[in-house]
């Protein structure tokens, strides 16, 4: 019995080279056509994004200060304090508690704007508060708060401003780089509810 092996092309069984170089080329240079878009869309979104998460952490202080009958407050480091390099000033934020009447203690971990937002109103009612943690490296610091008592009311209110832009060190000291005042996202604080109302 005799038997016929044909074989295909060996053109039509895959990709030439060329053809392989070319695919690459048009998905990379596609890709390096997205990707500054994507940025930046990101950093138009930051002042939104970090506005409603400092709303919600907002929302976790009050919720803490009725449920543990403490006081709370969430706290902000303002661009003109100078710390170590561990916390960015204008960018980053915290809970405390103030236990026994006197001492107030971090229950919870520092947080920060995303990339590309800053608080550019830094202003309102300060309070002393060990910084840059409870171990009072930096010692008591005067930082802007928005403290909570017992009946989730605010002690003072004060709104709050996200703005896009960069903040960076520049010999030592934090600036902000860049701004772009037209996107601004402004938190209305009311204090008798503590609600925080997001607008743009």
């Amino acid at each position: 019995m005799n038997s016929t092996i044909s074989f295909k092309n060996r053109n039509a069984l895959g990709f030439t080279l060329i053809e392989l170089l070319l695919t690459v080329s048009i998905i990379i240079l596609m890709l390096g056509l997205a990707v500054p878009a994507f940025n930046s869309a990101m950093r138009g979104n930051a002042p939104l994004t970090g506005a409603t998460e400092f709303a919600n952490s907002m929302g976790l202080a009050r919720q803490r200060a009725i449920t543990s009958r403490n006081h709370t407050a969430l706290v902000i480091a303002p661009l003109t304090l100078t710390t170590t390099n561990q916390i960015v000033p204008a960018v980053s934020y915290a809970i405390m508690e103030k236990t026994n009447d006197t001492t107030w203690i971090y229950v919870d971990r520092w947080q920060h704007l995303p990339n590309g937002a800053y608080f550019s109103a830094p202003t309102g009612p300060t309070a002393l508060f060990p910084f840059p943690d409870d171990i009072n490296t930096e010692g008591p610091q005067p930082l802007l708060s928005y403290e909570f008592m017992a009946t989730g009311e605010l002690v003072s209110s004060t709104n709050f401003v996200v703005t896009e832009g960069v903040v960076m060190n520049v010999a030592g000291t934090w600036e902000v780089a860049s701004s772009n005042l037209n996107n601004t996202i402004t938190g209305i604080v009311y204090k008798t509810t503590g609600v925080v109302q997001v607008e743009q």
